[in-house]
């Protein structure tokens, strides 16, 4: 139980979707090996249902791209932190340079014996 109250909302949203998106898999196959046993009676019941496939389809693909979009909206995420941690990488590498520069420039003005300017 723990597992799930470290996730936040979207983590959660995202694992019921693959949960749903696995079982409608799942149902899929188990008809698939139903259909590939030549049971004949299966077949005449099944295709009593074949009106119905189209919305099973559109829920499928429906799955699917729901999948995509929670996928494209964490890329976006996980881009924009990116770009948040490199601008800060940026910034202290500048400042760690201007430290350095800093101190060769005193360390030069104390060899030749001249005054620091502050």
């Amino acid at each position: 139980m723990s597992f799930l109250q470290n996730l936040n909302r979207f983590q959660k949203t995202k694992l019921s979707f693959i949960g749903v998106y696995f079982i409608f898999n799942l149902v899929i196959m188990i008809v698939s090996f139903r259909l590939s046993l030549n049971n004949i009676r299966f077949l005449v019941d099944a295709s009593k249902m074949i009106p119905y496939a189209k919305y099973v389809a559109s829920l499928g693909m429906l799955l699917f791209f729901g999948l995509l979009i929670i996928h494209y909206i964490e890329i976006r995420k996980v881009r924009k932190e990116l770009n948040k941690n490199v601008k800060e990488v940026h910034v202290l590498k500048s400042k760690l340079y201007d430290m350095d520069e800093k101190e060769k420039t005193t360390g030069e003005k104390e060899e030749s014996g001249q005054p620091e300017n502050k």
